[in-house]
């Protein structure tokens, strides 16, 4: 007889056995990963988890609507509208963790608001290109980070502009 693994409500099954029940209407699935993990997050067991580096905005609203949502959440202030654009508009292909959107003016600070959409949101992020010229990009980076692109470049006279100009320079330059 094959054993079976019970994936998803189990404290169903532990009433059940309780119980001193014999029979149990369930649902007989493969043994994969995928299928153990989307059944407990059907069951409420655990949250699902959205890559931020490449998920859609309607994607970004709704895993934000719901830790908005959630009793007791630390985002309850937040513009959901104004959070999803920034977040959406962000360079975040290239972010290496979530710290870049306490930078969005978008209502989340560091702290709690940053730790509860850890709960949600991963990132994958793509290498960085070589030569960056996208603003928004640039703007991510520090002074000191931006003066050595310059350098890279064979740029001269940068070593002291300020982070602005540096930005302005590196995105006219290609």
């Amino acid at each position: 007889m094959k054993t079976l693994k019970v994936i998803g409500n189990s404290f169903i099954y532990a009433v059940a056995e309780e119980a001193g029940l014999e029979k149990v209407w369930c649902v007989i699935a493969d043994d994969s990963e995928e299928t153990a993990e989307v059944t407990q997050i059907l069951a409420g067991e655990r949250l699902p988890k959205l890559n931020l580096s490449t998920a859609s905005r309607d994607d970004i609203k709704s895993a934000l609507q719901f830790l908005v949502e959630k009793p007791g959440s630390s985002l309850k202030g937040i513009k959901l509208a104004v959070a999803t654009e920034k977040i959406e508009e962000a360079p975040r292909k290239y972010w290496k963790n979530l710290e870049p959107i306490t930078k969005l003016k978008c209502g989340i600070t560091k702290g709690k608001k940053l730790d509860t959409l850890k709960e949600i949101f991963y990132l994958t992020p793509e290498p960085i290109p070589d030569v960056i010229t996208d603003p928004e990009l640039l703007d991510t980076f520090t002074v000191g980070e931006l003066r050595k692109m310059a350098t890279k470049r064979g740029m001269s006279g940068t070593s002291k502009m300020k982070k602005a100009d540096l930005v302005a320079v590196l995105s006219k330059s290609a």
